[in-house]
């Protein structure tokens, strides 16, 4: 969902150019992931993330930081049309929740009054939300599961991915992503199944590569998407190369997020200690 904080922020390049070098010692795979609970306490000790650093923020639809009357105080006027021409109740809930707890927690990075925060609703060809608190600039996306909400925060380029359970049989990979790894269309069937990653987390992956380039379809080689490590670089070859990395989520819903820097430290809140 493309918005943009409405201040100014640099140019800044999307993607990594890849040139065989620049990760070449660098394990994908080597990221301390620290989860803590999500309380209606905001971390005092989190700052800005600086580049190798990615926040991940993972909610109910029906949590807020505050009261529900307080938090809808925080939206502005256009924020308020939107929620109210949401087809059904429970859209319009999860769309006011995540523009609070969003509100809630750039404020806290910027140290703003969150019905100060001015935001822009972008399009496709938009970044997402992007501020420069102390000279780093710093990117936002949210993503939608049913119930869950999932807001990234990063100081480069990145998009979110979330596939929800399909019916049995529906093939979820875009068609132009897509490879014939899987001679029956329900993968956990086949003897391969351990070797790659669901089709269902194939398209999370899709999706945020897309969603950080806010192009609907983009050029990826097939194979780059499959490997079952939690983590890999992928090389696009209009955009650079980018980490995407495999967001847990309860169940059978599949979530990855791509950002255009590698990142080493995810503090993830709304996860448990493992």
């Amino acid at each position: 969902m493309p918005i943009q904080l409405a201040q100014p922020f640099p140019a800044r390049a999307y993607g990594t150019p890849h040139n065989g070098s620049s990760h070449a010692m660098f394990d994908p795979c080597e990221i301390t992931f620290a989860a803590h609970r999500m309380t209606r306490r905001y971390p005092s000790w989190i700052d800005v993330p600086r580049p190798g650093e990615l926040h991940l923020w993972r909610f109910r639809c029906g949590w807020l930081p505050v009261s529900i009357q307080e938090g809808e105080r925080w939206l502005s006027e256009a924020e308020r049309e939107r929620a109210r021409l949401n087809p059904n109740s429970a859209l319009r809930k999860r769309f006011v929740a995540a523009r609070v707890v969003l509100r809630w927690i750039v404020a806290n990075l910027v140290d703003s009054a969150p019905h100060e925060l001015k935001f822009i609703n972008g399009h496709a060809e938009q970044p997402d939300g992007r501020l420069q608190p102390g000279g780093y600039p710093v990117t936002i996306d949210i993503a939608y599961g049913g119930i869950w909400i999932v807001i990234g925060v990063a100081s480069t380029a990145l998009g979110l991915g979330i596939e929800m359970p399909r019916p049995s049989g529906e093939n979820t990979v875009p068609v132009e992503a897509r490879a014939s790894i899987w001679p029956t269309s329900v993968p956990d069937r086949h003897p391969d199944r351990f070797r790659y990653a669901d089709e269902s987390l194939q398209s999370a992956r899709y999706s945020s590569l897309s969603n950080a380039l806010k192009q609907p379809s983009i050029d990826v080689a097939p194979q780059a998407l499959r490997d079952n490590a939690v983590a890999s670089f992928v090389d696009l070859l209009a955009a650079g190369r980018w980490h995407v990395v495999d967001v847990p989520m309860p169940g059978k819903i599949r979530a990855a997020v791509s950002i255009a820097h590698p990142v080493r430290s995810i503090q993830a809140f709304g996860w448990t200690k493992s």
